[in-house]
């Protein structure tokens, strides 16, 4: 049966109406869901209760945590509890939301949807928590005095004695940063990434006793250098001074080149001997360094 020229012209007019109403209504759809406020952490759970979860746990999740076990923790809250502001969030929390940032090195975005804050608060979190860390230094950072006794690594019947007055070990590692675009270039170090280079010194109970940071990764580290100035063991990328004792440079150094397969000549010379020994125990803050890493993967 055909259709007539009225018939095909008044079904093309039904279409298009019915076609128009449907766009119609999925403008209407798309324009509501648009300018309706979503609430974007609505999980059952807060981050204050996973935090009490973690802490009123097994001692072994604090500590997986927060790198630190739960007696610490506490002790660290009790601290800096005058130093933050507890209209929002518990001083627990906010501790908590610190250390898991730099415990973890996770994004602001993983912290704001794990403790379901915003990612404004996070990062309000993280720069109040951290100065009130920082505010701590001078109690647990101090440069050992004239009357710290030698350590039993360096006194007089170790193998070390020829360094029976050593403090410690002082040498540079680089710390990646984030910086303005105007200041990238002081920033950026001899394998081109962006970082600081800080100095630290430490005894030889792996315990930090002094600090030099805020410089840029281009400084060298004879630059960072003159701001320490105590009895400390040093690499060859320092200077000899009185009061830091550097290794015989173009000889032997590193410990690797001393190691029991090489032992028929392992000292050439005397000065091999003095810088075998210098290696061993400026390592030290090698290891250091390391736990510390470890321990906070921000770094």
């Amino acid at each position: 049966m055909e259709l007539s020229l009225e018939d095909m012209m008044e079904d093309e007019m039904f279409f298009s109406s019915a076609v128009d109403v449907l766009i119609s209504d999925m403008l209407e759809d798309a324009s509501a869901a648009l300018h309706t406020r979503r609430i974007q952490n609505d999980r059952p759970f807060s981050g204050l209760y996973c935090v009490n979860g973690i802490l009123n746990g097994h001692p072994v999740q604090c500590y997986n945590s927060y790198r630190m076990s739960t007696t610490n923790f506490h002790v660290l809250c009790q601290r800096i509890s005058d130093k933050l502001n507890t209209s929002r969030s518990t001083i627990q929390e906010q501790l908590a939301i610190f250390l898991d940032c730099i415990g973890h090195g996770e994004s602001m975005g993983k912290m704001g949807e794990y403790y379901q804050h915003s990612i404004e608060s996070i990062h309000r979190i993280f720069k109040d928590v951290l100065k009130a860390i920082l505010s701590l230094h001078n109690d647990y950072i101090k440069l050992p005095d004239a009357s710290a006794d030698v350590h039993t690594f360096v006194g007089p019947n170790s193998q070390n004695y020829l360094f029976k007055d050593a403090l410690g070990a002082i040498d540079g590692t680089h710390i990646p940063a984030i910086v303005k675009r105007k200041n990238r270039e002081r920033h950026r170090n001899r394998k081109g990434t962006l970082s600081q280079n800080v100095l630290a010194a430490c005894s030889f109970d792996m315990l930090f006793v002094y600090f030099a940071v805020g410089w840029e990764g281009s400084a060298s580290d004879m630059k960072v250098f003159r701001w320490a100035m105590e009895y400390y063991l040093t690499d060859s990328g320092y200077a000899n001074t009185s009061k830091f004792i550097c290794p015989y440079r173009n000889h032997q150094y590193h410990l690797a080149q001393f190691s029991r397969q090489n032992r028929s000549s392992r000292y050439a010379v005397p000065e091999d001997l003095y810088n075998h020994r210098h290696a061993q125990l400026r390592n030290v803050i090698e290891r250091t360094f390391g736990v510390l890493k470890m321990r906070f993967k921000i770094l």
